[in-house]
């Protein structure tokens, strides 16, 4: 089932929804301060519930993700806020030393986040060790003047170890109309007023 977000309007840093690579490896010179959200507002994951009840806990790590779901709208709430450290803590890469740190700093510095839908899920549940998390996160190129938002959806895989959930790696999902749960005459989830069909839709 789709869950839709409201426009964000923060940079992070990111390569998991810019290039569907294993997420960011960041060396301390690379990171960005944390930006606190306001507790009381909709967590930018966009299940509706306030942040202070849904991806802060797991970012205070008062309340370690108990499905590859919430681990995945987690992550994508610490895109948001730029938590560099959980990310680096919830991710386990192939391959993180071909991560050049530089690189993901510069784009995600002109990066906006504008929504998150969760397409679909398999396993990834309480008493699963694996599980697969379809998404779409849409962003804004602030360095292109009046930018259209873009659209990344990819299949991620999480694994669960030691009673934690991990990131390991995604695959880009190219879009098709009859895999989306956004209606095409619905409203845009990336926040621009627009209908789907008009804007992110494929």
């Amino acid at each position: 089932m789709a869950v839709m977000a409201g426009s964000v309007k923060m940079a992070c840093q990111n390569t998991e929804f810019a290039r569907g690579i294993p997420l960011l490896m960041l060396n301390p010179s690379a990171q960005s301060a944390t930006i606190s959200p306001d507790p009381q507002k909709p967590c930018p994951c966009g299940t509706g519930i306030e942040f202070a009840s849904c991806c802060a806990p797991r970012l205070n790590g008062s309340a370690p993700a108990q499905t590859a779901e919430q681990l995945m709208r987690s992550r994508y709430t610490a895109h948001v806020v730029c938590d560099v450290a959980y990310l680096l803590k919830t991710w386990k890469a192939p391959n993180p030393q071909s991560v050049n740190p530089d690189a993901i700093k510069q784009w995600a510095q002109q990066s906006d986040w504008q929504g998150l839908v969760i397409h679909q899920t398999a396993d990834g549940g309480p008493s699963d060790q694996e599980g697969w998390v379809e998404f779409s996160a849409f962003y804004l190129d602030r360095t292109q003047a009046n930018a259209t938002p873009t659209r990344h959806r990819e299949n991620s895989r999480f694994v669960q170890h030691d009673g934690h959930w991990f990131y390991v790696e995604g695959e880009t999902v190219a879009t098709s109309t009859g895999n989306d749960k956004t209606g095409r005459n619905s409203p845009c989830p990336c926040g621009s007023g627009k209908k789907f069909k008009r804007c992110c839709g494929p």
